[in-house]
């Protein structure tokens, strides 16, 4: 087998055995790829430094090429480049971070200044470069920029021992127009949400663009994790496991933070229904019916459905028998837990007559 194989064999291996810590046999098959991968890595780079050797033995003193009085000047373009694209990565996760804007434009500049020299390769044209970049060294934002571009890097790997896999996963990067009915769609390959949570702003309860999504099985997350980057809704989707909260991650009530259920709105005039949201997508009729049943005979039960895909939205309207006697009782059941779920019931206006 090449290298190239024993490294997908072993990332394979990792993969499997950091879904399932508990199988003996995924641990014997890591570590004895992992072993294969390294030894063969090493054996490899030994290769090439005797061939390196016996390459430099065999060059004639005359052909050797003489380095350049300046050589010792010019700056590594390659590092450069590299530091550049870190420092590019973390303003991008954080653009209102100043010291990273300052990282990313002191690399930048060095970059430039580095290239300039080795266009005009003289030890004069080299200085701006040399001097750009014992600055940045000065200040310590290269070696900075190293330390948290290794954090950047473990913020995204979803092999990370710092975050082991489990069934809940953190989604970013969302549009602001995502609901509960795409997001089932988008993950529907990999098994059931069992929960999803939105992120919102504790003062204005504005969308963040974020949310977790609770999965049954530890091989339905990590076939999740794997749709980490592709396009939802315009977006590159953000998916990785999501880190254990202090105290257990115990499961959190309608509303957010602690807070209670919505508070109900005005009873409007001539009303006969109420909304119901938040609904598992187990529900059916006859759940709804046994839910509701100290409330009143139901008369009629509608459920919210998208217009193109006839998919159910998690909401719908109910209808008693008697009105006066049911209305009230049903919507004191808001925020009552229906099938996992905190459901909301509110009351609903009246729909108004069709033109003819």
């Amino acid at each position: 087998m090449t290298l190239a194989d024993l490294e997908a064999t072993f990332k394979a291996a990792k993969k499997v055995y950091f879904a399932d810590k508990t199988d003996k046999a995924n641990k014997k098959a890591f570590k004895k790829a992992k072993k294969a991968f390294n030894e063969a890595k090493e054996a490899q780079g030994a290769e090439s430094g005797k061939k390196r050797a016996a390459e430099e033995s065999s060059e004639s003193p005359k052909k050797k090429k003489k380095k350049k009085k300046h050589d010792k000047d010019v700056v590594d373009i390659a590092s450069l480049k590299a530091t550049l694209k870190a420092a590019k990565a973390l303003w991008r996760e954080d653009k209102s971070h100043e010291a990273n804007k300052k990282a990313m434009r002191a690399a930048k500049k060095a970059l430039a200044a580095a290239q300039e020299a080795e266009n005009g390769a003289s030890a004069e044209a080299a200085e701006p470069a040399k001097e750009v970049a014992e600055k940045v060294e000065d200040t310590n934002l290269l070696a900075g920029l190293k330390s948290n571009k290794k954090k950047y890097d473990q913020k995204k790997s979803f092999d990370d021992d710092e975050t082991p896999p489990n069934t809940k996963v953190f989604l970013g990067n969302l549009s602001f127009d995502i609901d509960e009915a795409t997001t089932r769609k988008f993950f529907e390959d990999c098994g059931e949400i069992t929960d999803l949570f939105w992120l919102t702003d504790k003062e204005t309860e504005q969308f963040r663009g974020m949310g977790f999504a609770t999965f049954g099985t530890l091989e339905e997350s990590a076939k999740a994790c794997e749709k980490n980057g592709q396009d939802l809704m315009g977006r590159a989707v953000r998916i990785n496991y999501a880190k254990p909260r202090p105290g257990g991650d115990n499961r959190r009530k309608s509303g957010g933070g602690g807070r209670g259920p919505k508070p109900l709105s005005e009873k409007p005039a001539g009303c006969t229904t109420i909304f119901v949201g938040n609904l598992s997508y187990d529900i059916d009729d006859a759940k709804i019916t046994e839910f509701f049943k100290d409330c009143g005979a139901i008369s009629q039960i509608r459920w919210l459905k998208d217009r193109d895909t006839q998919e159910f939205k998690g909401a719908g309207f109910i209808e008693f028998e008697d009105p006066d006697s049911s209305l009230d009782k049903a919507v004191g059941l808001n925020g009552s837990d229906l099938l996992g779920r905190s459901i909301r019931c509110d009351y609903a206006a009246p729909r108004k007559p069709r033109e003819y």
